[in-house]
């Protein structure tokens, strides 16, 4: 239920940018919500993987095995880490290579974005229940 209000949200915020700002603006919207949606989760993993280190470190979760070595995880959760600072850079500066509307639609998007995760963290224990 929560995935189809946030599809929801999206289109109406894509259709009011199209609506005030043309072609460009919904574009902008566009690039906004992706760009910020890589953003987050590209920072998730790390700050997952900075907990469990935490936990392997100080011995708080005996089910935890000490693996000195990188594994696959390890490596992916960097890599993302050091991608999506590029993407999004790259997609912010379409949206000001586009023109009209499409800068501060991006801005837009990138705000819609951390509202939608504020909303999420709000919401989540009471679904759960």
């Amino acid at each position: 239920m929560f995935a189809k209000r946030v599809a929801a949200l999206v289109a109406v915020a894509v259709i009011v940018s199209a609506a005030l700002g043309g072609l460009t603006g919904a574009a902008g919207m566009v690039l906004g919500i992706i760009a910020t949606s890589v953003t987050i989760l590209g920072w998730w993993p790390p700050i997952r993987l900075l907990g469990t280190v935490a936990d392997e470190i100080s011995g708080a979760d005996p089910d935890l095995p000490n693996r000195k070595a990188a594994t696959l995880g390890t490596s992916y959760v960097v890599v993302i880490f050091l991608v999506k600072i590029p993407i999004f850079l790259l997609l912010g500066l379409l949206a000001r290579h586009l023109g009209g509307a499409a800068a501060a639609c991006f801005l837009g998007g990138l705000g819609l974005v951390y509202f939608v995760l504020i909303w999420w963290l709000l919401t989540r224990d009471q679904r759960a229940a």
